[in-house]
């Protein structure tokens, strides 16, 4: 998988971990990858601003 198509597939399962977070909750080990996804999420927002 190239990296555009695996970004792309990270940000829709931690998009989809989130919503099923909201309508049914999470078991914990769901939970602890949504905790790292969005770790990373934050460190590349974080980045970008960075740079500007």
């Amino acid at each position: 998988m190239n990296t555009k198509r695996k970004d792309r597939f990270d940000a829709d399962t931690t998009a989809k971990l989130v919503l099923e977070l909201r309508d049914k909750g999470l078991s914990e080990e769901k939970m602890l990858d949504l905790k790292v996804r969005c770790e990373k999420l934050i460190e590349h927002i974080n980045w970008n601003l960075s740079s500007k």
